[in-house]
Parts: C-alpha cells; sequence; structure tokens
C-alpha cells in the first residue's frame, strides 16, 4: 500500500486521454454521485470555474442558433425585396436591400465572433476537466488509501471481537460442563427427592 502526499503531481497520459474523449466531469453521473458531497478544494474550484464555462457554452449556443433563425428571415427577405427591386426598380426597395444585407453582414460577422469564442471556450473546458480529472484521480486514491487503512483497523476489531468470542463460547461450555457435573454429583449422593427439596430452597 502506498499513501500519495499532499504535493504530488499526477502524471496523466494527455494524448491518451484525448484520444479517449473524456466526458464532462461535472455532467457525468457517477462522478456526481462519488463526489458530490466529498470532494477536495481544487476539484470544487474546478467545478465551480467549468459549471461556469459551460455556462457561457450554453448562452453562446443559444445565441448562434437565434441568429442563424434570424438570418432565414432575412434571407427570405432579401429574395422578396429583389424581386420587388427587379419588377419595381423602386428606391425604397433598393435602400431596404441594402440595410437587409448590412444587418446580414453584422450577423455574419457576429457568428463568426461567437464561433471563435466557442472554440476557444472548448479548448479551455478540456483543459479544466483534465485538471479536474487529475485532482479527482488525487483525491480518489487518498480515499482508497484511507479506506484500506480504516479496513485493516475494522478486521483488526473483528478479530479480537472473535477472539473474545472464542474465550467467552469457551468458557461457558467449561462453566456449563462444571454445572452438570455438580449437579450430577449431588443427585446421586442425595437423591431425587432431597436434590428437588434443595433446588427449591437454594437455586435462585
Amino acid at each position: 500500500m502506498f499513501f500519495l502526499k499532499k504535493d504530488v503531481n499526477i502524471d496523466l497520459e494527455e494524448d491518451i486521454l484525448k484520444k479517449s474523449n473524456i466526458s464532462l466531469l461535472i455532467e457525468n453521473v457517477l462522478w456526481k454521485k462519488l463526489f458530490n458531497n466529498g470532494h477536495s478544494s481544487d476539484m470544487e474550484r474546478l467545478s465551480d470555474e467549468l459549471k461556469e464555462i459551460a455556462k457561457r457554452k450554453r448562452q453562446i449556443e443559444n445565441e448562434i442558433t437565434k441568429i442563424q433563425a434570424l438570418k432565414r428571415k432575412y434571407m427570405a427577405k432579401i429574395v422578396y425585396v429583389s424581386n420587388e427591386l427587379n419588377i419595381n426598380e423602386s428606391i425604397v426597395a433598393e435602400k431596404e436591400l441594402e440595410s437587409l444585407k448590412e444587418e446580414m453582414e453584422k450577423m455574419n460577422e457576429r457568428i463568426e465572433s461567437l464561433l471563435e469564442e466557442l472554440q476557444n471556450i472548448s479548448i479551455n473546458i478540456k483543459e479544466k476537466n483534465l485538471l479536474l480529472l487529475k485532482a479527482t484521480v488525487k483525491y480518489s486514491y487518498e480515499g482508497i488509501n484511507n479506506g484500506e487503512k480504516k479496513l485493516k483497523e475494522l478486521d483488526k476489531i473483528i478479530d479480537d471481537m472473535r477472539k473474545k468470542l472464542n474465550e467467552a463460547r469457551e468458557e461457558k461450555e467449561k462453566t456449563q460442563q462444571s454445572i452438570t457435573l455438580t449437579y450430577n454429583f449431588l443427585h446421586s449422593l442425595l437423591g431425587y427427592e432431597e436434590t428437588e427439596k434443595l433446588d427449591k430452597e437454594l437455586l435462585k
């Protein structure tokens, strides 16, 4: 058995972990079940950071979805206004088309910016998740070592109790045997009636 030091460096093969596609630990059902009520300060800090980053990721994804839905509406308007412009050559339609295209450009720029942020966030999540995994491994092995130590202590207690139980059982058998021999001796010496009389007077 070995015991981890507080400053131990958990050396995990990052290339292997990346290929293994480790799931986001804070969303892992078993991880939450095991460590929600017991964890290290590093695990708590990294878990909180990951929750905030994951929250921002969802916000970005939702915003991209909304912008893309809005883009589809603008595209339909652009097609409609373009047809109007081709038919009527309206100055109003031309200005509206220009305005719609400007808005489309802004939306495209916004999506591009969000996608870039999303990419950075995804990298950050993987890095934080790996750090949380290392902290989890360290905490887990500390718990396993402490558990093994506790098991040894409990095994010793059980062994001691078993020895005491065996000693008590042997003493009980000896006492029972002594009582039986003594009673049989008195019974054979005094007879049934006298022994019965003494039983009533002296036995508690």
